[in-house]
């Protein structure tokens, strides 16, 4: 991905979820968190691997897929697959994303602050 992609996708949610945090603050530190290289970078990803694959009911076909992902080098692949961690974590954001995606009698699903308390908190 691009960084001039990152910019307009992170300007975009930040727009969307009401965030206080500038975009190219918030492209930097992803920037930065993607180009560091810890020794224990394949031990949390595992950690990630692990938990998600727990919670599903197919574990092989979704580590059969990450496998294939990760053997096509696919771009910041590890760094999905913590955000997914992440979101399966937060009880309140998993209510969310259900709620928002579920057909409404509207075409568009209402946002306000009280939505994602937690994600603002977090990016802070």
């Amino acid at each position: 991905m691009s960084e001039f992609e990152l910019h307009d996708i992170v300007t975009a949610l930040l727009s969307t979820l009401g965030g206080k945090v500038t975009p190219n603050k918030l492209v930097e530190y992803l920037q930065e968190r993607q180009s560091r290289n810890t020794a224990g970078c394949s031990i949390i990803i595992q950690k990630h691997l692990t938990r998600l694959s727990q919670d599903i009911s197919d574990p092989d076909t979704f580590l059969a897929k990450y496998n294939d992902l990760k053997d096509k080098n696919v771009d910041s692949l590890n760094s999905y697959v913590e955000l997914l961690d992440l979101i399966s974590q937060d009880h309140s954001l998993k209510d969310f994303i259900l709620r928002s995606t579920k057909p409404t009698s509207c075409s568009k699903a209402e946002l306000t602050k009280d939505d994602l308390p937690q994600v603002i908190y977090n990016i802070h």
